[in-house]
């Protein structure tokens, strides 16, 4: 199911995230095999577990992405930013719970493949990086940046 085998930086449309989906790492039961941080099938969540979706304001997605040698085989850490309005409630209050904690997330990119950032041992980071108030004149938006590293 795992098509593309290449970093989000090699992927020839990887400007864009459709959706993703935070979890906590507490809640994961299983996480499927991983390759080169794609997961072809469904993460298994614990009874009465829910993962959260989000959506990023269009436009907004950003991918960093370095690959480090480690023993012969590349090692990839990635780094997500994304930005939502304002005032998106639903968003901004669980952001707020889980900003600067460990989560397991979920992101497929534009190729289509689902990528695993963090692991229950390894969670990846969820923190908000920038509130911006917008100008009155309309120049500039209210948003709210966040990243997953």
């Amino acid at each position: 199911m795992v098509n593309n085998f290449d970093g989000l930086d090699n992927a020839e449309n990887a400007g864009g995230a459709p959706w993703f989906q935070i979890v906590l790492p507490g809640d994961v039961a299983t996480i499927p095999d991983v390759i080169l941080n794609s997961i072809g099938s469904a993460i298994t969540l614990n009874g009465g577990a829910t993962a959260f979706n989000m959506m990023a304001t269009v436009g907004t997605v950003v991918w960093n992405e370095k690959t480090t040698d480690v023993d012969g085989v590349d090692v990839y850490s990635s780094a997500l930013t994304w930005i939502i309005p304002k005032d998106r409630n639903d968003i901004l209050t669980y952001a707020q719970s889980i900003n600067k904690k460990g989560v397991i997330a979920i992101v497929r990119d534009a190729n289509g493949d689902k990528r695993l950032m963090g692991t229950k041992e390894e969670p990846a980071t969820f923190r908000r990086v920038t509130r911006k108030l917008g100008s009155t004149d309309g120049a500039e938006r209210n948003e709210h940046q966040f990243e997953i590293v």
